[in-house]
């Protein structure tokens, strides 16, 4: 589809460029530079299926427990076909 998540901060500490608590889908050009002060630099979920296609990711940060790409906690996240340039993915279940 196109489009970009892009040098977004979240000074609550969770989802820099997104944070989803519902089922979504994302199919964008490109995740990178955001940032949260404890999880999901790039993406937090936190309930729900959310599934993202086609995203690069590169640059997001989220200091605590080195998570910048993405987290998950309670949900399901998909990445579909997904450049992960240096950056962590976790799961709490």
């Amino acid at each position: 589809m196109g489009g970009e998540l892009q040098n977004n901060r979240a000074t609550g500490g969770l989802g820099g460029g997104l944070w989803s608590s519902g089922s979504a889908t994302v199919d964008i050009d490109q995740i990178s530079g955001n940032s949260a002060n404890t999880y999901g630099g790039g993406v937090y979920v936190s309930a729900g299926t959310t599934t993202i296609s086609n995203t690069t990711f590169s640059g997001n940060i989220a200091p605590l427990n080195w998570n910048g790409g993405a987290w998950e906690s309670g949900a399901s996240l998909v990445l579909d076909n997904d450049p992960h340039t240096g950056q962590n993915f976790n799961q709490v279940p």
